[in-house]
């Protein structure tokens, strides 16, 4: 078995607003997710922090997408804020 394989993928979506919030929750046992933007207004991720127009992680309109790997492992909490409210965010998360 390779050392931690992923066990479980599960696929959400969070609903972005012009105010931070939460995409997704902390989890020990995270060991890869994807975030992609199924909208057409660009959006914000802050790893652990209230998220900011204009600042972290930038995802672009129409498909842009971050992904969290072993080579930048995070399992805290995700959170994202937009420029309009109501654009969802697309996630998947795998676990071991």
């Amino acid at each position: 078995m390779i050392l931690n394989a992923i066990t479980t993928m599960t696929a959400t979506e969070a609903t972005a607003t012009t105010a931070s919030g939460t995409a997704l929750a902390a989890n020990a046992d995270r060991i890869y997710a994807i975030f992609v933007n199924d909208s057409d207004k660009v959006m914000y991720l802050r790893l652990g922090e209230t998220a900011v127009q204009h600042e972290g992680i930038r995802i672009a309109a129409s498909g842009g997408s971050y992904e969290i790997t072993k080579d930048n492992l995070y399992r805290g909490e995700v959170n994202v804020i937009c420029e309009e409210a109501d654009k969802v965010l697309m996630i998947t998360e795998g676990v071991s």
